[in-house]
């Protein structure tokens, strides 16, 4: 039976990232882009922070005494959340190419 040899350590030039790489990725990413990633994930978060925001919202509003206006904007805010759920559904559903 042959021996398994150990696998080689990796080179510190291939394994660690450098502080250069790291201010170069924050400088493609901008300042939304800190808060909301790269531009493959953004709208995914971006549209679960809506959904979060529009639910919050909704809530709120239905707790609220029964106005005129209090049916117009809970649908308006349930418009809101199913567009952001659905949008959410198909984004996970893609797959990378």
């Amino acid at each position: 039976m042959a021996a398994i040899s150990p696998k080689k350590p990796r080179s510190k030039a291939n394994s660690q990232i450098t502080d250069s790489d790291l201010q170069h990725h924050s400088q493609e990413l901008g300042r939304l882009g800190s808060i909301f990633g790269s531009k493959e994930q953004a709208p995914i978060y971006f549209a679960g922070l809506l959904m979060v925001v529009a639910s919050v919202g909704f809530c709120i509003v239905a707790v609220c005494p029964t106005t005129p206006e209090k049916s117009d904007a809970l649908k308006a805010l349930g418009g809101i959340i199913i567009a952001a759920l659905t949008f959410l559904g198909g984004a996970s559903g893609r797959t990378k190419d």
